[in-house]
């Protein structure tokens, strides 16, 4: 395997600034919504970086396809740690977060994840021999989960100055942002370190305007509807994903379970423990000729589950339950990114990627904004969340039942 020290360095680096990203976004929206008591304008903020989405995600996609992958991750590694560092360091010295650092905190990280996982999908790409991109998607995918176990149990940790019989002084939220940015410097320094051979036509790093490059991508989806179905399709259950985890949840554990954030932070770990066991299981469960129906078993999978949350009580269920829920969301994007890697060429991916993106961001608008009305954040009737989050999940394994002949031959091997 060509690149193996590149791919270390990659992953190496991936972990430490996921880790510390990680705890900031499970921080903050507990912050914000319990802590602050303001789960509406926790709300609000999470629809307008949603958004931010629809602008930020295209043009962010052209930059993947025209400059060095590597040069792109550590320009996101300085930018993040310039702006981190300095919103953390305004806490430092006044000794005090406020609601704006955590909203700005909030705006940065999610604006730098929406470049660094397009950007890093195709530069994963691009150093892997195109017969193991399977195990690259899945390789990403259990190294991205891993951390976040680290991530949820950390926070939960942190926030509230327990760890198992010892006890010490709970972080304060400039503290926790004041780790976040010392892993992009860490990050800076291991990125610096890669040294790799590309596998593919570097020809594409073009001078093309961004209209231009972002016109190519959706001419290309376009020309190719099918390949534009099921990359949408496939999308449903992330959209879900990032909607409960990062706005539903948090409220559900405090006004319909009664729970604290270490609850929360445990809920996100089991998340990720079942999608780090989906990472290693799921291309034997549903190798390259099982594409289509893998992705339809999981996506029920994952409905039912979200329809049980709503009715239940016990956090051990929901532990239970939200791990199967990460186990079907990894394992539909493993097979999802296995296929597109398979069948749209590097040069292109950032491009397609983009408008995969935008789409999934204007599905989770669409939630975030029905979530954020008064009916759901006011009580316990953010249960019902669980329910439509449900819902919509079944729906998209239905329409990808409906169009099974279709869909399956995109198959890199048929059923």
């Amino acid at each position: 395997m060509k690149n193996k020290t590149a791919i270390a360095l990659l992953f190496a680096a991936n972990t430490v600034s996921g880790v510390s990203q990680g705890i900031s976004l499970i921080a903050i929206p507990w912050y914000i919504a319990n802590q602050l008591g303001r789960p509406s304008l926790y709300g609000l903020l999470y629809l307008i970086v949603t958004t931010l989405t629809l602008f930020w995600g295209p043009y962010a996609g052209t930059l993947v396809d025209k400059y060095d992958r590597k040069k792109v991750m550590i320009s996101i590694q300085t930018v993040g740690l310039i702006c981190v560092f300095s919103i953390a360091a305004l806490g430092w010295y006044w000794q005090n977060t406020t609601l704006w650092m955590a909203a700005a905190i909030m705006i940065i990280t999610k604006l730098i994840y929406n470049i660094h996982y397009p950007n890093l999908y195709a530069f994963a790409q691009e150093i892997t021999e195109k017969s193991r991109y399977g195990t690259i998607s899945s390789a990403i995918e259990v190294q991205g989960q891993t951390t976040f176990i680290l991530s949820g149990a950390i926070a939960a940790f942190l926030m509230e100055g327990e760890f198992l019989s010892l006890n010490f002084e709970a972080w304060k939220m400039h503290e926790i942002f004041m780790l976040d940015a010392a892993t992009y410097g860490l990050g800076f320094v291991l990125i610096s370190m890669i040294k790799y051979e590309s596998l593919v036509d570097r020809n594409f790093y073009s001078q093309a305007t961004f209209l231009q490059r972002l016109n190519e991508g959706f001419s290309y989806l376009k020309g190719n509807p099918l390949i534009l179905l099921f990359g949408t399709v496939a999308g449903f259950v992330f959209a879900t994903v990032l909607v409960c985890s990062f706005f539903t949840m948090p409220i559900f554990i405090e006004k319909f379970l009664g729970g604290t954030q270490s609850h929360y932070g445990f809920t996100e770990a089991s998340f990720a423990l079942g999608s780090m066991l989906s990472g290693f299981l799921i291309l034997y469960l549903f190798p390259k000729n099982k594409i289509t129906i893998g992705i339809i078993l999981l996506s029920l999978i994952a409905g039912v589950m979200y329809c049980f949350i709503g009715m239940n009580q016990d956090f051990i269920l929901l532990y239970i339950a939200y791990a199967s829920i990460g186990f079907a969301n990894a394992g539909i994007r493993i097979l999802r990114t296995t296929y597109i890697f398979s069948v749209i060429d590097n040069n292109l991916i950032g491009r397609t990627g983009s408008a995969f993106t935008v789409i999934n961001a204007i599905f989770r608008i669409v939630l975030i904004g029905l979530f954020s009305l008064p009916f759901f954040t006011s009580s316990d009737n953010i249960s019902y969340s669980m329910f439509i989050l449900g819902l919509f999940v079944i729906l998209g394994g239905l329409i990808f039942t409906y169009k099974f002949k279709a869909l399956r031959t995109l198959n890199p091997n048929h059923e």
